[in-house]
């Protein structure tokens, strides 16, 4: 994603705290890297 953006890690990683906080994208690790999903929530428009 960052590659993508162009965006910072820091701005990046802020933006998708701030998304999981507000339940809109989940994250999970997997190795040394995070995949980044669309929470459930968001995708059922609640």
């Amino acid at each position: 994603m960052r590659y993508e953006t162009g965006s910072p890690k820091s701005s990046l990683s802020m933006i998708l705290i701030s998304l999981e906080k507000r339940k809109l994208i989940a994250k999970r690790e997997w190795g040394r890297t995070n995949v980044v999903e669309l929470s459930e929530q968001f995708l059922s428009g609640k």
